[in-house]
């Protein structure tokens, strides 16, 4: 069967939405084996990607946002003009093993693939140091070595601790969230 489309994605309420693309960031991050190479326990990784599907679209799956340079950035993971260059040019050289139209960043389970896999470049370039790769997710290496991107990090780690490992999240967010990831 073929993933629900954006346009499907649509008609499903929040917060039913979320905890979908959060079992979405889950499945890939463990499709992937996000920082196996590393050490890095699965779970904290599939809940560090899904912190940053937060951070960047708060599970907003049409979610887009325009930079000061014109570029837009779409999708869960907020995914830049320059993600999306990379990503193509890596499909093309067997890098990657898929590639998307500009419009499938919209749909969730795409765009969730997406953010385990450029989490896990990320991951890859900041040499296994996860909160290094989730600035880097945000900035790019060479501005988050330089200290940008701390403040995305943390927010991206609050999140983690708070929503994602429902931790302190507001009474409405914590009924869901044990209805559907706790039996």
């Amino acid at each position: 069967a073929l993933p629900m489309s954006s346009t499907d994605w649509d008609a499903i309420p929040q917060p039913v939405r979320a905890m979908a693309f959060i079992q979405m960031a889950r499945y890939w991050s463990t499709h992937y084996t996000i920082g196996r190479e590393y050490g890095r326990q699965p779970a904290v990784m599939a809940e560090t990607v899904g912190a940053i599907i937060m951070t960047e679209s708060w599970f907003e799956h049409r979610g887009s946002y325009t930079n000061p340079d014109g570029s837009t950035d779409v999708g869960l993971g907020g995914s830049s003009a320059y993600c999306r260059r990379v990503l193509k040019t890596l499909y093309d050289r067997g890098g990657v093993d898929f590639t998307l139209r500009d419009e499938q960043y919209f749909n969730p389970w795409h765009s969730s693939r997406v953010a385990a896999v450029w989490f896990q470049m990320m991951l890859e370039e900041a040499d296994g140091d996860v909160d290094l790769a989730v600035a880097t997710y945000h900035v790019g290496i060479a501005a988050a070595r330089g200290g940008r991107g701390d403040d995305y990090a943390a927010n991206v780690k609050r999140k983690r601790r708070r929503f994602i490992r429902d931790d302190g999240a507001p009474a409405a967010w914590d009924f869901v969230f044990k209805r559907v990831f706790q039996t």
